[in-house]
């Protein structure tokens, strides 16, 4: 599990997913098919932010 200001990042084990969640809620933002899509993601967004 990683986070950011915004998101937790995490594994799903039943579904085989990469999900992102809101931080403060825990609510489903999205989900990804790989490690590669969720990163490229997360570094997207926290640059778009900077």
């Amino acid at each position: 599990m990683g986070d950011s200001d915004i998101a937790w990042y995490c594994f799903d084990l039943k579904q085989e997913l990469f999900l992102e969640l809101d931080k403060p809620s825990g609510t489903f933002i999205q989900s990804f098919d790989c490690f590669d899509f969720m990163l490229a993601e997360a570094l997207q967004t926290t640059l778009i932010l900077s």
